[in-house]
């Protein structure tokens, strides 16, 4: 193809200049006045035939820098992709933008989305007469902007004018499929350009992934391309990124009581090189601790005052950096009456837990409720935290029945053994870490045990041992297990292969399993001081089972049954910034549901009634923390991922320009062309003065005397 392809026809016509002037040049002959011509003749003949051919190359040579000349006014192009011989097509682009909250990165002057939403103006600005574009934004459901191609740049500009930087994560495949489909709808003859501006994330890009294991199947397909379609990839971030920000808490018990104390330890997400930094704690926007955290420590551990009755706010923070959306996280910490827990067994068989609980409560006049095993089937199980039985085997099926299901519903069972249960006693049970195969009666010589932590970092376990020590203790019976749940774990040895406390989780609750009762009569475990510990502890886990988190993250829509008890008809959500989030009831198998919608902005929700303001914080809700890994993706990796041969990348509007233009134009060799012109005259001077020089004069051929008679021969 020729971008001045009229230039063609000077080039024919410069390259029959030579051919003209090589048909019009006649030969000279010399005249000599002798009369003996056959010497001359001879010479003539010889001459002539070496001179065609010199002639003959010489002519070549200037026919080509003739039409080299024609040939690079003309500007020949190589197209890479569709092309019109008449000129440009018109074309059809669309335009995808990353709207990941990574995109709000600050590169120094500006963020990546303002750098996007420059390129795509950019873009639009400046297509010809006759073009049309689309636009796409991709979030974690892709947004069209111009679903179909348009001409109208105004309202396409009107559509990214002041477009707002919205929190959440992105995938690319979705809106590069729904952009790739709008093109192929109605491109027709037209040239097919797809565009995405992003930052330098390599999260994106895994949706491609779709053989990565645990990958969801990608909508990605590369025949949504056809050979003409080219693909831009604009990466505007920076290429080494740096970001630290606090990931996620976790509170320890996740319900707090009353005038106790609880632990709250935050992780970090760090991009980068890792420096030191600090971590600040706020409770009730007041601060109430500050870390300094070295890199590579351990996650930073706060201790909470108590708190009055309640719920609180709770946040934490790093120090403001270039992506400034993730530096806080937000949380509730609940502080909560405790619920009772059910103890089932005889009197004599519960005294000691019994007594352990009263002095857990605080008050010493909490007395927790005891039931025979008997009742078991017939008693409200959802209305108490924890469930101990104490040598309450063997139950019937009802009872069974009732308990698993209780703890499928995200109960707590505690089980003691007793002297009333046989290992047969245990088989009905489909919840439990094992079936115990035995009741061992321990020798007098091995009955000295000491107590190991197998799971030091288990929300059940880690308080404990933080608090203290495990004494050594005297057991006399136990059960023993030849095999376990594939997911239970041992807490708690009493020596190799020996467990002392197994857990499994089942359904959304959890089963503990002691090797020994809970009196005297198979261990002194009762007297030990790890004793009370260890069942308020159970208690606090059983009633951190079926707490509601102390955080969410951002979403369309998030159900709140079960996280807020009470919604008045007309009240919705008010969130930072005074923001009002409405609340949609519907019905779910006849049961009414309560629904938040659009929980974009990060931060604390109180609920809002219609007759006061919001005052209750009901949710924490934060941006998820996945997007805040900002590791950069390889630009080189990219045709593998997106299964293309070939695409365009660049780093800056300047390059997309650059990569536009060669893919519109072409690769031009009008200067090449010139170039190879220019060697050619070089060749053609010193060819042609080598010519001259090499031709003898006709007096040295023939050389003749005063008398004219011929001296030398030819």
């Amino acid at each position: 193809m020729f971008l001045s392809p009229f230039f063609l026809i000077a080039a024919a016509a410069g390259a029959a200049v030579p051919l003209i002037l090589h048909l019009m040049q006649t030969r000279k002959r010399a005249k000599l006045p002798f009369p003996t011509l056959r010497f001359l003749r001879a010479a003539r003949k010889q001459s002539s035939r070496r001179i065609k051919i010199e002639n003959f190359l010489l002519w070549l040579i200037r026919t080509l820098i003739m039409i080299a000349i024609g040939m690079a006014f003309a500007m020949p192009i190589l197209r890479n992709r569709g092309f019109s011989w008449l000129g440009e097509a018109p074309r059809d682009i669309a335009i995808v933008i990353d709207a990941s909250y990574s995109m709000h990165y600050d590169t120094g002057r500006e963020t990546v989305w303002d750098k996007a939403l420059d390129a795509a103006r950019s873009l639009i600005e400046e297509l010809p007469e006759g073009d049309r574009f689309c636009l796409f934004l991709a979030r974690e459901q892709p947004e069209a902007l111009v679903a179909a191609p348009i001409g109208d740049k105004e309202e396409g500009l009107s559509r990214l004018k002041d477009l707002p930087h919205r929190y959440g994560p992105s995938q690319l495949a979705p809106a590069l499929v729904a952009a790739a489909n709008a093109l192929r709808k109605d491109g027709g003859r037209r040239e097919l350009e797809l565009h995405v501006l992003t930052d330098n994330q390599a999260l994106p890009w895994e949706s491609f992934d779709s053989g990565k294991p645990g990958a969801r199947p990608a909508p990605w397909n590369p025949d949504l391309l056809d050979g003409s379609t080219g693909l831009f990839v604009t990466a505007l971030g920076v290429p080494a990124p740096r970001n630290t920000a606090p990931a996620a808490v976790d509170l320890q018990p996740p319900v707090v009581r009353p005038g106790s104390a609880a632990r709250v330890s935050a992780s970090l997400n760090r991009t980068g090189e890792s420096v030191r930094t600090t971590v600040t704690l706020f409770i009730d926007d007041e601060e109430r601790a500050r870390r300094s955290v070295e890199p590579g420590a351990p996650p930073p551990e706060f201790l909470l005052p108590p708190l009055p009755l309640g719920i609180h706010t709770g946040r934490i923070e790093t120090p403001r950096d270039n992506l400034s959306l993730d530096d806080s996280f937000h949380f509730l910490v609940r502080v909560e009456e405790q619920p009772p827990a059910l103890c089932v067994g005889a009197m004599d068989d519960t005294l000691f837990l019994r007594t352990a609980l009263q002095a857990a409560a605080g008050d010493g006049e909490t007395v927790p409720p005891v039931i025979p095993p008997d009742q078991l089937a017939s008693e409200p199980l959802r209305d108490y935290s924890c469930l101990f039985l104490c040598n309450a085997l063997p139950v019937t099926g009802q009872a069974v029945e009732a308990v698993e299901a209780y703890v499928r519903a995200g109960g707590l069972l505690v089980l003691f053994p007793g002297n009333n249960a046989s290992p047969d006693d245990y088989r009905p049970w489909n919840c439990l870490p094992g079936v115990p195969d035995s009741v061992t009666e321990v020798p007098v010589s091995l009955r000295r045990r000491t107590l190991a932590w197998d799971q030091p970092r288990h929300p059940m376990v880690r308080p404990l041992r933080e608090s203290a020590g495990i004494p050594p203790l005297a057991v006399r019976r136990s059960l023993a297990w030849e095999h376990l749940h594939d997911h239970a774990a041992r807490l708690v040895s009493m020596g190799p292969g020996r467990p002392f406390l197994l857990e499994r989780p089942f359904g959304d609750g959890r089963v503990l399993m002691f090797a020994v009762a809970a009196d005297r009569s198979w261990s002194d475990f009762p007297l030990s001081p790890f004793y009370l510990p260890l069942l308020a502890q159970c208690v606090d886990f059983g009633a951190g089972l079926g707490a509601r988190p102390p955080c969410h993250w951002t979403a369309s829509s998030l159900p709140l049954t079960g996280l807020v008890r009470e919604i008045p008809r007309g009240a919705t959500l008010e969130g930072p910034g005074k923001i009002s989030v409405p609340i949609r009831r519907t019905t779910s198998n006849t049961r009414p549901l309560h629904v938040a919608e659009d929980l974009a902005v990060p931060g604390i929700y109180r609920l809002a009634p219609p007759s006061r303001p919001g005052t209750t914080p009901v949710l924490a809700v934060n941006l998820p923390r996945r997007e805040s890994d900002l590791t950069p993706v390889s630009l080189d990796e990219l045709p593998a991922r997106l299964g293309v041969d070939h695409l365009y990348v660049a780093t800056s509007i300047e390059e997309l320009r650059r990569a536009i233009r060669e893919h519109r134009v072409g690769r031009t060799f009008g200067e090449h062309l010139l170039w190879a012109a220019l060697a050619l005259v070089v060749v053609e001077f010193f060819y042609a003065n080598a010519l001259l020089r090499k031709s003898p004069r006709q007096s040295a051929i023939l050389e003749t005397g005063p008398a004219g008679r011929i001296a030398g021969h030819p």
